[in-house]
């Protein structure tokens, strides 16, 4: 077996084996000794960091409907999973995680900075987590207060134009401008990216800049063989065990580029 020196986070916690953000996803996280486990961060009526991706509860909670924000804490704690676990507050999250595995904290709401890094605060966990946002705006926010954190952009489409780019020479041309207009002026550490909109130029530029690559997770296994020509710091994904057996197999087999 190859020894992978490449850092694992599980996208949502462990999600191909329990439900999406949970406690359950998370301590099965733990016990395959992942680097980092992916969590996003909503914000109630009343103001309280929960951890929960969509806006709204209608696709994850039990016969429930409306916006995470049009409920208070207690009201959400009255709601259940399919498998009969609650939805879990920040505060609660730190407790179960601390010391034992690193956090990348997805921010989706604005507003919720300063509560979300009294927090972090609270727990002493500035080395051990990473703020991330596809908002600008919330990590420049974010690093106003802390600029002892670590931060990552999520960003998707950064000018991949595939065959077209590279047969006219463009992409490190596109490559450049979109680094410049989306992502340089951010003063982050990370920047989270799926594969689907990676490629050689920008990751290039990416890694010149002295920025490190989150793989993201959408179809993750199509872009393993790249990890070494990327750079990749640190790969996100649904079911991680399964990515660790790929790249085992790639490397073993020299198929990695």
């Amino acid at each position: 077996m190859v020894i992978l020196i490449i850092k694992f986070s599980g996208h949502r916690g462990y999600n191909s084996k329990a439900i999406e953000n949970t406690k359950a996803s998370f301590l099965k996280a733990i016990d395959e000794k992942l680097d980092y486990i992916e969590v996003d961060i909503r914000i109630t009526l009343d103001k309280k960091p929960v951890i929960f991706h969509d806006k709204k509860v209608n696709r994850l909670l039990e016969k429930k409907r409306g916006k995470i924000k049009h409920f208070s804490l207690k009201e959400l704690k009255s709601f259940q999973y399919k498998d009969g676990q609650k939805i879990l507050s920040l505060e609660e999250l730190f407790s179960l995680v601390k010391g034992k595995i690193k956090v990348i904290l997805d921010l989706k709401v604005k507003r919720s900075e300063f509560v979300i890094i009294d927090l972090i605060r609270k727990y002493g966990l500035e080395k051990q987590v990473i703020i991330q946002s596809k908002s600008g705006d919330i990590i420049n926010t974010c690093y106003g207060i802390a600029p002892d954190i670590d931060y990552a952009l999520y960003k998707a489409f950064l000018g991949k134009i595939g065959t077209f780019g590279k047969f006219f020479n463009l992409n490190k041309y596109i490559a450049t401008i979109f680094y410049n207009i989306k992502v340089g002026s951010f003063p982050i550490k990370y920047i989270n990216i799926d594969g689907p909109f990676l490629y050689d130029d920008l990751a290039s530029i990416i890694n010149e800049n002295g920025i490190k690559i989150i793989l993201g997770a959408l179809r993750t296994e199509r872009y393993l063989r790249y990890v070494d020509k990327w750079n990749v710091e640190i790969i996100n994904s649904n079911n991680p065990g399964k990515i660790k057996q790929y790249l085992n197999y790639y490397y073993k087999n020299g198929l990695i580029i």
